[in-house]
């Protein structure tokens, strides 16, 4: 439990956002203090330019698509494969939206992805994880699947801790997983950590076909800060290892 919040404290904090905003408001109030001037100027170029840096589409598509492009979306039916994993990207943590917008976007991505593979497959065993599973298996129920082909594991706080659980439940039978698409790489890592091989099935392409936003946007900030937030995730796995 400690580990994960160090984690999280420690990745906030290197964030795209949040490193340009330490340089420029570092820049800012030595500028408004009057003393060092010439570092203040500094530190908030140097942050204006971060900021211009990490939400530029030229800059956030290419490294976003270094981990979006490694496995092709899953379109053909997988004989023999028992399970379905639904990983979770968070929860809306109200009752009052109706059931699919308490989903986040990501979330909401991998809970269709999931569904979609569900009915190609003709029907298996499907197991959501994480904070999203118990809205997942009412959504998932709504939408036609029987209750007794759902499994949750709702106390997983990380990807490691899904795959930990996913090897509990399912006792060596194949399965599909279902996550971002950026976050397969790493995700597939940890599962293989634990025995499990699966069949790659990614949601929420970020990076595909020709981008109609303007060169710099809040759209390629969360491009690059998804980057970072993998790329982090790599560094933290290869740690553990």
């Amino acid at each position: 439990m400690e580990a994960f919040y160090f984690k999280r404290i420690i990745s906030y904090f290197i964030m795209p956002l949040q490193l340009s905003l330490v340089f420029l408001i570092a820049g800012i109030v030595l500028l408004w203090l009057g003393k060092r001037q010439r570092l203040g100027k500094i530190l908030a170029t140097v942050g204006v330019c971060l900021l211009v840096l990490f939400s530029n589409h030229a800059v956030s598509r290419p490294l976003l698509g270094l981990f979006e492009h490694r496995y092709p979306p899953l379109n053909e039916v997988r004989p023999g494969v028992t399970w379905i994993v639904v990983l979770s990207a968070g929860v809306v943590k109200s009752s009052e939206p109706p059931l699919f917008s308490r989903f986040p976007a990501s979330s909401l991505y991998r809970f269709l992805e999931g569904i979609r593979i569900w009915r190609m497959q003709g029907g298996g065993k499907v197991l959501f994880t994480g904070p999203s599973a118990e809205l997942a298996r009412q959504t998932a129920i709504s939408q036609g699947i029987p209750a007794e082909d759902i499994a949750t594991a709702p106390d997983c706080l990380d990807t490691a801790d899904e795959a930990a659980a996913a090897s509990r439940l399912m006792n060596g039978q194949p399965c599909i997983l279902v996550t971002s698409a950026s976050h397969m790489p790493r995700a597939l890592e940890l599962f293989r950590r634990k025995r499990i091989d699966p069949i790659a099935a990614p949601a929420e392409f970020r990076t595909f076909g020709k981008h109609l936003y303007p060169l710099c946007d809040v759209n390629g900030l969360q491009d690059t800060t998804t980057f970072a937030y993998e790329a982090i995730g790599h560094i933290w796995t290869a740690i553990a290892k």
